[in-house]
């Protein structure tokens, strides 16, 4: 006799306690999917968190990727703060995702530091021209560059 997991799982998710550990042996199970076959695992968390935050930065996944980033003076991390983008951001009446925003310009102080310097200006406009409003890019644009270059999905 063979299970029919997918309608069990279904029905559990309709009463609300049964749901709660439904929840849990899911997030067991991709636990231990991660040890066995981590292409998957990092597939199917990359589409749970597409889900929950469509193709944007999180605060979690910004604050890592940012603190990994190597910049052209050999130092690493955060060169702009969070509020300090915010800030940025308002001022030059940019309204985006404020995750994505911190990223782009960390990253592009990280890449372009070298050449852009100091000069504000030139980072904000550079955003805007090539990923901002891009008239052939798509929403998402600096998630799908993120994941096309950290993330190994096969």
């Amino acid at each position: 006799m063979k299970i029919n997991c997918e309608k069990i799982y279904e029905e559990l998710l309709e009463d609300d306690y049964k749901k709660e550990e439904v929840i849990e042996l899911s997030c067991k199970m991709l636990r231990m999917l991660k040890h066995f076959d981590e292409g998957t695992y990092n597939r199917i968390s990359l589409k749970m968190h597409v889900l929950k935050y469509g193709k944007h930065f999180c605060e979690n996944m910004a604050k890592e990727a940012v603190e990994c980033m190597k910049h052209f003076d050999g130092s690493y991390g955060e060169h702009w703060s969070v509020e300090q983008t915010t800030n940025l951001a308002t001022q030059n009446n940019i309204n985006t995702n404020k995750w994505d925003w911190y990223y782009l310009l960390n990253m592009l102080y990280s890449d372009a530091g070298n050449v852009f310097k100091n000069d504000i200006r030139t980072y904000v406009d550079f955003a805007k021209a090539v990923y901002l409003n891009d008239v052939d890019g798509e929403e998402g644009k600096i998630f799908d560059e993120y994941i096309a270059k950290n993330y190994i999905i096969y």
